[in-house]
């Protein structure tokens, strides 16, 4: 067996003119050819140059033949030249095909021209029969010769890989194959192992590492639900194996349109990978043989939503405790589920944060206006929140508070179980009231408190 290194251009055939004799057991076009002329020569003589220039494996015997058909005697006009093995070849076959032109004249002269291979990795036709002048025979099992070993790359190899297309790749469910952090959202679309990969400097293919085997994983990256301003959620990467780590450089969030990247890994055999994504000192995990997400510990960012529409107003409504009164309306806009708050970090285990935003919210004290101080809202009793267990939640927090005269927007978060189907929230603003100290006499009451009567509102959350 001999194997070449280098890869270069092919040459083409010259023209080769021979002459015909009579003979019945090779025709072309119907015309005798004479097999006893050696005309394969030239051919496989630029078969050899071509391939020794090549990463290949070349059985011993090997030789070009023509494929004749049994009962014409008529050949194709191409050569199957082999056994061979062509480092990378996709196809199973051990026989380059060479295309040629060729005429037989009148005067019985046989014309080849243009020679050129066609293809590699190509099986014999089972329908014709081989044949060349010397008589040769195709070795016996010619399918057992093995393939070149692409030149190694290091152990524990670890690389992006621009345009590389995965041979028989393999598509994770969406739903499991996919991570996101406050800042990234990453979305796998193919895995799949590499018997070689593109070489670099010259080298043609490079293989696996002695031990291990190479995985390849394709995916994109865009922004996370938090978007990538806050520096504390800033997203980081690394391959992780057993107890070793390597840190990866991966970006992408801040692009406007994702691009497809494809992360190739050199893994020991049998073993798995772990590509470890960390945002806000939190670790998720996602293996690099199934492109799945391993980690369980943020299930919030992967339910069927992240957001449940209220759309409920609380009517605008008037309270008076003597001299002092409030009116007051707000409209309960979206309830959003958040593993990670901005200002409260990542929910507790177990949790997931509810972050309610309201809009349209006013509140106005009625005259006289200038004997009290500004209401204050009492948070712990104007919002309670009980889910279809029983349990109840108090705030994160407290209430904002609304600006008076004007609309507002804001919003509250509360931590709840994960494991919550249903909420009631109850809305009955208490606010407590005192007199401004220079209208102490003319104030009645000095002090007090203003009760409105509750809104209730029950919701289901996306599981």
């Amino acid at each position: 067996m001999r194997r070449a290194r280098r890869f270069g251009a092919v040459g083409l055939v010259a023209s080769l003119v021979v002459l015909a004799g009579c003979s019945s057991e090779l025709k072309l076009d119907g015309k005798d050819v004479d097999e006893k002329a050696p005309f394969l020569q030239q051919l496989e003589g630029d078969w050899r140059n071509a391939v020794g220039k090549q990463e290949v494996s070349l059985g011993d015997g090997s030789h070009c033949w023509l494929a004749r058909a049994k009962e014409s005697k008529e050949f194709d006009r191409q050569a199957f030249c082999g056994p061979i093995r062509h480092l990378g070849a996709k196809d199973d076959g051990v026989f380059d095909v060479w295309s040629f032109e060729a005429q037989v004249g009148e005067d019985g002269k046989l014309t080849m021209t243009n020679a050129e291979p066609k293809s590699v990795g190509a099986d014999f036709p089972d329908d014709r029969e081989a044949w060349r002048p010397d008589g040769a025979q195709i070795p016996e099992n010619p399918e057992a010769l093995d393939p070149p070993q692409a030149p190694p790359v290091e152990k524990g190899f670890l690389e992006l890989v621009d345009g590389l297309q995965l041979t028989e790749p393999k598509k994770p469910d969406p739903k499991v194959g996919h991570i996101v952090t406050p800042s990234v959202d990453l979305k796998v679309h193919e895995v799949a192992e590499l018997p070689t990969l593109p070489g670099t400097g010259g080298v043609e293919l490079r293989g696996p590492a002695e031990g291990e085997e190479l995985r390849a994983i394709t995916f994109t990256i865009s922004a996370g639900p938090e978007g990538t301003d806050d520096p504390k959620t800033k997203t980081t990467y690394a391959v992780k194996v057993g107890t070793t780590r390597k840190p990866l450089e991966l970006s992408g969030e801040d692009e406007p349109q994702p691009k497809q990247q494809t992360l190739v890994a050199g893994i020991p055999q049998g073993q798995d990978a772990q590509l470890v994504v960390t945002s806000a000192g939190l670790e998720q995990t996602l293996s690099l043989t199934t492109g799945e997400r391993t980690s369980k510990n943020v299930p919030a960012y992967y339910r069927s939503a992240s957001e449940v529409r209220l759309d409920k107003t609380y009517p605008l409504t008037k309270v008076v405790n003597g001299l002092f009164g409030l009116e007051h309306t707000v409209r309960f806009t979206t309830v959003q589920l958040k593993p990670y708050l901005g200002n409260g970090g990542w929910a507790k285990p177990g949790t997931v944060w509810l972050k309610f935003d309201f809009d349209d919210g006013s509140l106005r004290r009625t005259a006289p206006i200038n004997y009290y101080q500004t209401a204050t809202y009492d948070s712990a009793k104007s919002l309670t929140l009980t889910d279809d267990r029983g349990r109840k939640y108090p705030l994160a927090g407290a209430l904002p508070t609304l600006r008076e005269g004007g609309a507002n927007k804001s919003w509250f978060a509360v931590g709840v179980a994960d494991d919550v189907k249903s909420l009631t929230m109850t809305y009955a603003p208490v606010a407590n009231f005192v007199a401004d100290p220079f209208w102490i006499k003319q104030a009645n009451p000095k002090s007090g408190t203003l009760n409105f009567k509750p809104m209730t509102v029950t919701f289901a959350l996306p599981q």
